[in-house]
């Protein structure tokens, strides 16, 4: 499930192509699953992270499994960016995923994460600064 915040918008893509149309005013709730989206999909040059969200707040991502767009890239599986309010619980890292989850961006603040499983990732979190260990 994805709440966009009253200023932001919540516009899905894949592979330069937009999936969803921005939210119109008044709209405060999106929910949309993916499923098995990333193996019918090549791999861009440019991919970066299998999920990014910017700019969101009281948000849930359940049951996401997979890793960066490319094996050998330093990008995570998942961004967030300037988050808050945002749960991540019951989902895994796939082989060749490098960082799981990268929290960023000064309004960051309320995240959750359990229950995951990060056994095939490199790393499970990284962090932009240390005031982002905190939250």
């Amino acid at each position: 499930m994805v709440r966009p915040g009253t200023e932001n918008n919540v516009q899905p893509f894949l592979s330069g192509t937009q999936l969803m149309p921005a939210p119109q005013q008044g709209v405060e709730l999106y929910t949309f699953r993916l499923v098995n989206i990333l193996s019918e999909v090549q791999n861009e040059k440019g991919w970066q992270s299998a999920l990014a969200m910017e700019n969101v707040s009281d948000s849930e991502i359940r049951y996401f499994s997979g890793r960066q767009g490319l094996k050998n890239s330093d990008h995570p599986a998942i961004l967030l960016a300037d988050v808050s309010e945002v749960l991540i619980s019951e989902s895994r890292a796939t082989e060749g995923c490098g960082t799981f989850i990268h929290v960023q961006g000064e309004k960051s603040n309320e995240i959750t994460i359990r229950n995951n499983s990060t056994k095939k990732a490199g790393k499970e979190l990284s962090f932009e600064n240390n005031r982002l260990k905190r939250l």
